[in-house]
């Protein structure tokens, strides 16, 4: 069950994202108390994806259109 969860977590990156899996989890955490571990932990990684995009996300893009601009040469 927790590679399921992690797989339908993995392509969100966003406060909107978190904070639609949190109403998701309020809305149906009866139905998936069998899975609660696995939620919390993918919820977790989400967070911490979040936390780091916001942290990194200007200064990798910067970086891969320096290394890919057509002006440079190598």
């Amino acid at each position: 069950m927790g590679e399921l969860v992690k797989s339908g977590l993995s392509g969100l990156n966003s406060r909107q994202d978190i904070q639609e899996v949190k109403n998701f989890r309020k809305r149906n955490a009866r139905k998936f108390q069998f899975a609660k571990q696995a939620l919390d932990q993918a919820q977790e990684s989400l967070e911490e994806r979040v936390v780091w995009m916001e942290r990194n996300l200007e200064e990798v893009t910067t970086w891969l259109k320096g290394q890919f601009s057509p002006a440079q040469t190598t």
